[in-house]
C-alpha cells in the first residue's frame, strides 16, 4: 500500500504540468498560491489545435513538485462555459512529457523516457525503463499504470525487462 501511495504523487504531476501550461497562456484569475511555473527554450500554443508545446529544457514546478522534461505537451479542447455564457473554456484532454522525464516531490522521483496523463481515464502511464523511488525503495518496468481514482497502480514488464520492486521494511 505504502509503495501504491508513493506512485500516486505522480498524478498531482500532470495535472499541475496542465494548469501551469494553461496559466502560462494567461489564463486569469490564478491566485499567487496555486501559481505554477513553467519555463523552456520554447513554447508554441496553437488554438486551432488545442495545443500548447513546452520544448527544451522543460521545467514546472508548483510548491514542491518539480517536472523535468525535454517535452511537454499539453492537449485540449474547447466547450461552452455556461449556457448563457458565450465564451469557451479549455477543458483538458491529456499531457504528454517525453525525454529524460523525472518527476520529483518529497524525497519522491519518477523518471521514464515517457509519461502520459489521460484526464478522461484518470490514470497516468509511465513507459520506456519506468521506475519510482523513495528512498532506497523502487519499483520499476517498462510500464507503470496509475489508475488515480482506484488507489491501484499495474506494473509491466516487457520482452527485455522484467518487473523489480525493491522494498525495506519500515523500522
Amino acid at each position: 500500500m505504502k509503495l501504491v501511495c508513493t506512485l500516486l504523487f505522480l498524478g498531482t504531476v500532470h495535472l499541475a504540468a496542465c494548469q501551469g501550461a494553461l496559466a502560462a497562456k494567461g489564463e486569469a484569475g490564478k491566485s499567487a498560491s496555486v501559481a505554477i511555473h513553467i519555463s523552456s527554450d520554447h513554447m508554441e500554443a496553437s488554438e486551432k489545435a488545442g495545443t500548447v508545446v513546452f520544448t527544451g529544457h522543460v521545467v514546472a514546478k508548483k510548491g514542491d513538485l518539480t517536472i523535468h522534461a525535454d517535452r511537454l505537451e499539453v492537449f485540449y479542447e474547447k466547450k461552452k462555459a455556461t449556457t448563457g455564457d458565450k465564451k469557451r473554456k479549455k477543458v483538458l484532454q491529456r499531457i504528454v512529457a517525453t525525454g529524460h522525464v523525472k518527476v520529483v516531490q518529497a524525497g519522491r522521483v519518477g523518471t521514464g523516457a515517457k509519461a502520459v496523463y489521460d484526464k478522461r481515464h484518470e490514470k497516468i502511464i509511465l513507459l520506456g525503463s519506468a521506475q519510482v523511488t523513495q528512498g532506497p525503495n523502487r519499483v520499476s518496468g517498462d510500464r507503470i499504470t496509475l489508475f488515480l481514482n482506484e488507489d491501484r497502480s499495474v506494473v509491466e514488464g516487457s520482452k527485455h525487462e522484467k518487473v523489480e520492486a525493491i522494498v525495506y521494511p519500515s523500522e
